[in-house]
């Protein structure tokens, strides 16, 4: 009689854990598919691009400073990790997406040396850090990126020009 109490009571365990797991993975996979597609903003006043595909793969493309193509994890609560950002170099982040806006901090460093990351404020004045605000709607870049017309009364005359002169030093005599 023990024995079947205990088999009945490992099965009921066991059958509620399972269900909390499913929502664990649903949780996740809501996550990736939320990320999933193309995004596209500025970077230090360039135009960026970045890919998350569904199989966790980020592609990020900039000017050279900023071009990654690495794997990716979701640890959840809007938590991002990068394990492969690079030979020995991984990076740890969090994103938060609201009204069609991706709001993304990375930062970068040795592998096993950068720590998760609590909130936005965590980036502030880490060189390290990548912070990126992006958008679905690549009209947005373009707009931001536009070339600007100057008004005619606001160029310089084609008489004026502006010298410059260095000084170079010489050794003395």
């Amino acid at each position: 009689m023990r024995k079947l109490l205990f088999i009945l009571t490992c099965l009921l365990f066991s059958a509620s854990a399972f269900p909390q797991k499913a929502l664990s993975q649903e949780k996740k996979a809501q996550e990736t598919d939320a990320l999933s597609g193309v995004w596209y903003g500025l970077y230090c006043g360039s135009p960026v691009t970045v890919s998350f595909s569904d199989k966790l793969q980020l592609t990020a493309e900039a000017f050279s400073s900023l071009n990654l193509d690495c794997n990716y994890v979701l640890p959840g609560n809007g938590r991002i990790s990068v394990p492969d950002a690079g030979p020995g170099m991984a990076g740890e982040g969090i994103y938060s997406i609201k009204d069609g806006t991706l709001e993304l901090l990375l930062i970068f460093g040795a592998a096993g040396q950068v720590q998760p990351l609590k909130s936005f404020n965590d980036g502030a004045g880490n060189p390290a850090a990548t912070h990126l605000t992006l958008k679905r709607d690549r009209a947005d870049m373009d707009k931001a990126t536009a070339p600007v017309q100057v008004p005619a009364e606001a160029r310089e005359p084609a008489s004026t020009s502006m010298v410059c002169w260095t000084a170079i030093p010489t050794a003395p005599h």
